[in-house]
């Protein structure tokens, strides 16, 4: 059985830039700087559709949006902007736990997390993308954005009460649903090495062995090219047979 770890969690901060002078003129001003608050539903869709963009420019299918994500990106982002604590452990657990509460039978799951200040206020596209570029700037935030594996994604947005600060929570998923069960079985009468998601796996003849994956990957034998390699649908049952003295490939049955 191959299964798909849990993807690494990122947050960023922005640097933020404040006047000492005023800010030691007058400690307890922080209402004042505090932003106009604006519909924060408005942000989380922008934000949808930026992400959207980005993984389109990067030649991958839209995610789609799931309640049990949305309520966990809802609640974290409400938690971290109350708590001021941008860490993914903030409430004590972790994303994966977190979703899980919610009901969510993962494969896959990870989560970026980011704020953003500025005393003159944002739109809701402009915080959006500011969210946006921030995370594609970071590796492990663009990693997070760009996985081909995850399918769907909750958002959350709020505001600080005290600070005028703005927080963001994306949380990605792949349901358990979508976990790719397929079937590989040795034709030939030799044992025969196959690589599935960089691991190699040997097959003695006439042996079949099943596979779970939360993750798509290409099935390749030892001596096949690149054209002879198949990629692993659900349900699917694949073949390797002898193309060749000592040449083999897989073959969909």
């Amino acid at each position: 059985m191959i299964r798909f770890p849990v993807l690494e969690a990122a947050d960023y901060s922005r640097a933020l830039t404040w006047l000492s002078a005023v800010l030691s003129l007058c400690a307890s001003c922080a209402g004042a700087l505090a932003q106009t608050p604006m519909t924060t539903s408005a942000v989380e869709e922008r934000v949808l559709a930026l992400t959207n963009e980005f993984r389109a420019q990067n030649a991958l299918p839209p995610l789609q949006t799931e309640a049990r994500l949305d309520d966990t990106a809802r609640y974290f982002a409400a938690y971290v902007a109350n708590s001021g604590n941008l860490e993914h452990d903030a409430d004590g657990a972790t994303p994966a736990e977190r979703i899980k509460k919610r009901g969510y039978n993962y494969c896959i799951v990870a989560e970026n997390l980011a704020f953003e200040y500025s005393s003159s206020g944002f739109t809701p596209d402009r915080l959006a993308r500011n969210f946006i570029e921030g995370w594609s700037a970071s590796p492990t935030h663009r990693a997070n954005m760009l996985e081909p594996a995850v399918t769907q994604i909750g958002i959350g947005v709020a505001a600080s009460k005290t600070s005028g600060e703005y927080y963001a929570v994306q949380v990605f998923g792949r349901p358990m649903s979508q976990m790719i069960k397929f079937r590989v079985t040795n034709r030939t009468n030799a044992t025969v090495r196959y690589e599935y998601r960089k691991r190699t796996i040997a097959l003695g003849p006439k042996q079949a062995r099943n596979h779970e994956s939360c993750a798509p990957g290409e099935l390749r034998v030892d001596t096949a090219t690149q054209d002879a390699a198949a990629r692993p649908k659900d349900g699917g049952r694949y073949s390797i047979v002898e193309a060749a003295q000592g040449v083999y490939r897989v073959t969909e049955e």
